[in-house]
């Protein structure tokens, strides 16, 4: 009975840490999801290149998924969606 009821426990600890939510921004997917919207005006040709290049939106979201969003969820911030190159400046309370 006891090796039971320990099976039962371990299986619903897999699943609360399965399920648990860490569902990041998927910045990689979105780019190139961007890019193909505004690739010309014509959505008939947009629609053309998205089938040409399905297997990059499938290589792009396993990246975000398995790399990228790890990377988000344990350092709080997203590589990809970064903006290098640019300048920010904050001004403090103290001026």
């Amino acid at each position: 009975m006891k090796i039971r009821h320990l099976k039962v426990s371990a299986v619903l600890l897999a699943a609360t840490l399965l399920t648990s939510s860490c569902v990041g921004s998927f910045a990689l997917f979105n780019k190139l999801a961007g890019w193909n919207k505004q690739a010309t005006d014509n959505k008939f040709l947009n629609e053309l290149i998205f089938i040409l290049i399905s297997p990059a939106y499938a290589v792009c979201t396993v990246a975000d998924v398995l790399v990228i969003n790890s990377i988000e969820f344990w350092t709080g911030s997203n590589p990809m969606a970064q903006r290098v190159g640019e300048t920010q400046e904050i001004t403090g309370k103290d001026g």
